[in-house]
């Protein structure tokens, strides 16, 4: 299973264990920050997205088809399109 934490440093990535995490999405690719212009790359064939600030929108969904999971590291879902995911 691929996953991808696109921008890690907003969770302080210099205290937090991802051993649970990485048992459960073993191949996990773990970025500090993601610009927009790469979520397209590191998004597209990844089944697991994991996102603070990062924005997922309708077209980036649409263009990866093996997204199953999107998982918020903060609160609210205005970064998501949500009817998209549905």
């Amino acid at each position: 299973m691929k996953g991808v934490f696109l921008d890690f440093a907003t969770v302080a990535s210099d205290t937090l264990d991802v051993s649970p995490l990485t048992k459960l999405v073993p191949d996990l690719e773990l970025y500090d920050h993601t610009p927009i212009e790469r979520l397209g790359e590191r998004v597209r064939d990844c089944e697991f997205v994991f996102t603070n600030k990062a924005r997922i929108s309708a077209g980036l969904q649409a263009e990866s088809p093996k997204l199953r999971f999107i998982g918020l590291t903060a609160t609210g879902v205005d970064n998501v399109d949500v009817a998209a995911a549905r």
